[in-house]
């Protein structure tokens, strides 16, 4: 059980402490992502050792178990990383399944792994399309839900581009008391928000 408790952490820079997180290597090379930035010797071999545990036939039930004794109220999948196969994202359907008093949400690019899984995704896991700034603009709302995601989030530094929109506040306010704490939008189904570079 020690080694899938380091592989959970609760909460970080940005994310409340009632927020569990997932973190893991990534397949992507997103312009915007934190992994970049991230990428010292023992954050990366901490990513992989929470893929390595991920490949694990204990997986769903030892983090299961995690979750459930941390009582979190929300759960990200990956604050970095991916769902790269279909068993990967469906053992996180089975894990939420089995934490029916926990929120989860994940961003994610992969329309066909998601849109395979749909059938699969239970009531407690939104999953949310993340579309990069350079990314087609007219994508909206309706088009990801079609592609079985329950909400889109854009990666902008111009957010007068996307009027009526909201706009994430979590890059005003310093310390990680805010995300999944006094605002969770990002975690709600029917949602466009703009997130800024940050």
């Amino acid at each position: 059980m020690k080694l899938f408790n380091q592989g959970i952490k609760s909460g970080n820079t940005k994310l409340h402490k009632s927020c569990g997180i997932f973190n893991t290597t990534c397949h992507r090379n997103c312009s915007y992502c934190y992994m970049k930035k991230m990428s010292w010797p023992s954050t990366v071999q901490g990513w992989q050792n929470n893929k390595d545990l991920s490949k694990r036939s204990d997986f769903i039930d030892n983090t299961a178990k995690v979750i459930n004794r941390r009582k979190y109220k929300y759960f990200r999948v990956h604050a970095m990383g991916e769902f790269d196969t279909v068993e990967y994202l469906l053992s996180w359907y089975a894990i939420a399944k089995n934490c029916p008093d926990t929120k989860f949400y994940a961003y994610s690019k992969e329309y066909d792994i998601v849109s395979f899984c749909a059938e699969h995704k239970p009531d407690n896991f939104t999953m949310i399309y993340s579309v990069e700034e350079v990314d087609d603009i007219s994508i909206d709302l309706n088009d990801v839900k079609k592609l079985d995601f329950d909400s889109i989030a854009r990666i902008s530094t111009n957010s007068e581009a996307y009027k009526n929109k909201y706009v994430c506040q979590a890059s005003k306010y310093k310390g990680n008391d805010y995300c999944m704490n006094k605002c969770t939008r990002c975690a709600n189904r029917g949602e466009t928000i703009i997130l800024p570079l940050h």
